[in-house]
């Protein structure tokens, strides 16, 4: 068995105390983690991870495209009303259809599983399906 050179590691030292296991970047005696000059990258990659591991965001992305279009909508308008481009009874308005469009869409998705609950029971009762 011959032995292996041992690839380079970051010459960085962790918070530990322990010299960074990473490999450092091409042209680089450190890693990502490591690497004074990509200390902005790493501020937004942060920022990024946090966003997308948020609960927020993965509720957001198994919305209903209509409720998100609503929320997109809303947030210009708080945007506006910020601005203070809109008034806030134009900001009322707006996110009292808000609701009542969500209202809408929530009570459509309510009726089609009752309906598939409906058909599942019609069908254990007709005997095309067995329990």
């Amino acid at each position: 068995m011959t032995d292996q050179p041992r690839p380079p590691r970051c010459d960085a030292t962790t918070v530990a105390g322990q010299p960074c296991r990473g490999r450092p970047l091409p042209g680089s005696s450190r890693c990502f983690a490591h690497a004074d000059e990509l200390s902005q990258r790493r501020t937004e990659a942060r920022a990024r991870g946090g966003r997308n591991r948020s609960h927020v965001a993965r509720r957001w992305a198994g919305a209903p495209q209509p409720v998100r279009d609503v929320l997109d909508e809303l947030r210009r308008v708080l945007d506006d009303l910020r601005a203070g481009k809109v008034s806030p009874a134009h900001a009322s308005a707006a996110a009292s259809l808000g609701r009542a469009i969500v209202a809408v869409w929530d009570a459509s998705v309510t009726q089609r599983q009752l309906d598939e609950l409906e058909d599942i029971v019609r069908a254990i009762d007709t005997g095309r399906v067995t329990r």
